[in-house]
C-alpha cells in the first residue's frame, strides 16, 4: 500500500480503538476553585508499545456535570494551563492535549513507541506539508489518531455531557479530520486551519498557473487537508482566522468553510488586519459558539454576507447583503494591488452610498494603476456573533477609474483609514490567549492629541501597493511621546517571507516629558546588524515600529 493515494473515507475506514482507552493520573489539585488533572491516556498499540498521550484537564469544583471542550494546540505547543483556566471559568471541563511528542523542553509530552518516532514534532515545517510514502506512516495520521483517542476518553466520562472541538493553526487540521470521522462531536471551532498548503505560492487572484501537484501532493491533498474532510464534518463549525498569516491563507478559507454540509451550521470571521493572533472579536465568537452548541443558550444564527462589486462612474460601487436583524455595526475593508494576502494592507477608505433593510452599497476609489482591489464586509450582532463575507476581487484597467492620487501617510489620528497591524516578532512566544491582548490600542498624549501604542511593537504593510510606495529621496517621518523616557526602533523588512529577508534599522532614544518629539529618518540611515545601508524602497514590504519600555503613543506616520 506503499504510496496509495487516500480519501478521508478510505484513510479512515479501518480505524478502530484498543479498548479499553485507560486513564493514568500524574496529579490532581485544586486552585481557586478550579481542578486540575494531569493525565496520560492510552493510545493506540503498535508492534513495540502503545501511545501515552498527555493531557491537561481544568474544570470547577462546583461543577458536577457539564459539557466538555477538546482543545488541540499548534503542533509545535503542549498544554496550557492559561487556556484550560479560561473555558473552566465559562463551566466546561477544558482537556488540552500534547500530540507533537518529543519536541522543544516540555516535561510532560505524549510518548510515541519507536516505530512511529516520526510522530514526535519536526523542526522541518515544510516537510509536514508533503506525503511522501504513505499517510497511514506520517505524523498527520498518528496525530487525528491521538486526538481521536482524547476524545473517545472523554465522551465516556461519566460527568461530561458533550463534547466540542476546538484547534488552533495547525491542530485545526486534525480537528477538521476529527470532526469528519466522528459522529458525536457537539460541535467544532478551527482558528487558522485554513487548508489550502498544497497551494502555497500559488496565490487565489494571481494570474500564475495551477501548481501542478506531484503524487506526494496529491497524497497530502487527498487525506490530510482540511478542504478534503470539510464536506464530511458532521457538527455545526465555525471557522476564525486572521486576514495576514503567511501559513494559513486569507483568500481561500471561505473555499474550506463553505463546503460544509449545508444542513450544519456554520459561521466565518476575520480577524482584520492580523498575522499570527486573533483579536477580541475573534475570541468573543469563539465564546458565543461554544455557548450555544455546548451551553444550549438560545442564540440566532445570522446568515451569510452576500458581496458583489462592479466598475461604476470612474470607481467601483459594493454591494453587501446581510441579516439586517439585531445588526450592530456593518464595515467594508478595502485593499489594493497586493495579491499575497499576507502582505495586503485593508483599508476603510470606502463610503456608504445607499442603505437599504438589508443591503448597503458602498463606493471605493482605487488607484488607477492599481488594477485589482479586494473586498469583505464584516457585521456584528447583538447576539455577540461577528461574521464575515468571503474576500472578492475586482480588476480594471487603468482608464476605468479616475483617481490618480497616491496617498504618504501610514497613520494620522486625523485620517485613522489605513489599517496597522500588531507585530508579533516570533510566533513561538505568543500564546492563543495572549494574542488578542496584544492589540493597538489609542491613547491621548500631550496637546490632547491621540496617538497608538501597542505592546509587542506596530507593523504597516501599506508600502507594497504603488498608492503608498515612497520615492528613494523620501523621508521617514512619525510623530512620538514617551512620558518617561523609551528607547524606539523602526525596522524596514525587504522581501518579506524569502529567503533573502533583510531588516534594515534604525534606533533612536526619546527623552522623557510631556512633548511629541518628531522624528525624520533619511534612508541612508537605515542599516542591517552588519551595517549594509539600505539604497532603494524598491523592495520594502514591511514597517515595524518597536519600543524598548513600551512606554509610547505614536502619530502622523507618513512620508515626506
Amino acid at each position: 500500500m506503499a504510496g496509495t493515494i487516500y480519501t478521508p473515507i478510505t484513510l479512515w475506514q479501518d480505524f478502530s480503538y484498543e479498548l479499553p482507552v485507560s486513564e493514568g493520573v500524574i496529579s490532581e489539585y485544586e486552585e481557586n476553585g478550579i481542578i486540575y488533572k494531569n493525565v496520560y491516556v492510552s493510545g493506540k498499540r503498535t508492534n513495540v508499545g502503545q501511545v501515552k498521550i498527555y493531557g491537561l484537564s481544568a474544570r470547577k469544583k462546583t461543577a458536577k456535570k457539564c459539557s466538555a471542550i477538546l482543545i488541540l494546540p499548534n503542533y509545535t505547543k503542549t498544554v496550557s494551563k492559561e487556556v484550560v483556566t479560561y473555558f473552566a471559568k465559562q463551566g466546561y471541563q477544558a482537556f488540552m492535549i500534547d500530540y507533537g511528542g518529543m519536541y522543544g523542553d516540555k516535561e510532560y509530552y505524549t510518548a510515541y513507541p519507536e516505530d512511529i518516532a516520526y510522530a514526535n514534532a519536526s523542526e522541518d515545517r515544510d516537510a509536514i506539508h508533503r506525503i511522501a510514502t504513505d499517510v497511514k506512516n506520517t505524523c498527520w495520521y498518528e496525530w487525528t489518531s491521538v486526538a481521536r483517542y482524547a476524545f473517545y476518553y472523554l465522551t465516556h466520562q461519566k460527568d461530561v455531557n458533550g463534547v466540542g472541538v476546538l484547534g488552533i493553526k495547525h491542530g485545526a487540521t486534525i480537528a477538521w479530520q476529527l470532526a469528519a470521522t466522528e459522529k458525536d462531536i457537539k460541535c467544532m471551532t478551527v482558528a487558522f486551519g485554513t487548508g489550502w498548503r498544497a497551494y502555497r505560492g500559488y496565490n487565489k487572484f494571481s494570474d500564475k498557473n495551477e501548481p501542478e501537484f506531484d503524487d506526494e501532493l496529491y497524497r497530502y491533498l487527498g487525506a490530510v487537508e482540511p478542504q478534503a474532510y470539510a464536506k464530511y464534518v458532521n457538527c455545526p463549525t465555525m471557522l476564525v482566522t486572521s486576514t495576514n498569516n503567511a501559513y494559513f491563507d486569507a483568500d481561500r478559507a471561505y473555499d474550506t468553510i463553505v463546503r460544509v454540509d449545508e444542513k450544519h451550521d456554520t459561521l466565518f470571521n476575520y480577524a482584520v488586519q492580523c498575522d499570527k493572533q486573533l483579536d477580541k472579536k475573534a475570541i468573543k465568537n469563539i465564546d458565543v459558539f461554544f455557548k450555544k452548541y455546548l451551553g444550549g443558550s438560545e442564540i440566532d444564527i445570522p446568515k451569510e454576507i452576500e458581496i458583489s462589486a462592479e466598475v461604476v462612474n470612474g470607481s467601483i460601487e459594493i454591494k453587501v447583503k446581510y441579516s439586517s436583524h439585531q445588526i450592530t455595526d456593518l464595515m467594508l475593508y478595502s485593499a489594493e494591488e497586493t495579491i499575497n494576502p499576507s502582505m495586503r494592507c485593508y483599508n476603510m477608505n470606502a463610503e456608504i452610498i445607499s442603505e437599504e433593510a438589508n443591503q448597503t452599497t458602498f463606493k471605493y476609489e482605487p488607484y488607477k494603476k492599481s488594477g485589482i482591489a479586494f473586498f469583505f464586509a464584516q457585521a456584528t450582532y447583538s447576539t455577540g456573533f461577528t461574521i464575515c463575507s468571503k474576500i472578492i476581487a475586482k480588476r480594471f484597467e487603468e482608464d476605468e477609474i479616475y483617481n490618480n492620487n497616491i496617498s504618504s501617510i501610514i497613520y494620522s489620528a486625523k485620517e485613522n483609514k489605513y489599517l496597522l497591524q500588531p507585530y508579533i516578532k516570533d510566533e513561538e512566544s505568543f500564546d492563543f490567549l495572549e494574542d488578542w491582548a496584544n492589540e493597538i490600542v489609542v491613547k491621548q498624549g500631550p496637546m490632547n492629541i491621540n496617538g497608538i501604542t501597542c505592546k509587542g511593537g506596530i507593523k504597516s504593510l501599506k508600502i507594497n501597493n504603488l498608492k503608498g510606495k515612497p520615492k528613494d529621496q523620501a523621508l521617514f517621518m512619525l510623530d512620538i511621546y514617551s512620558k518617561n523616557g523609551d528607547k524606539i526602533k523602526v525596522t524596514l523588512i525587504t522581501d518579506m517571507y524569502k529567503e533573502s529577508e533583510t531588516e534594515y534599522f534604525m534606533k533612536s532614544e526619546i527623552k522623557k516629558g510631556e512633548v511629541w518629539h518628531n522624528l525624520v529618518i533619511p534612508i541612508n540611515k537605515f542599516t542591517t546588524q552588519e551595517g549594509m545601508l539600505l539604497k532603494s524602497y524598491q523592495n520594502v514590504n514591511a514597517i515595524v515600529i518597536e519600543s524598548e519600555n513600551d512606554d509610547y503613543l505614536i502619530n502622523n506616520v507618513m512620508w515626506i
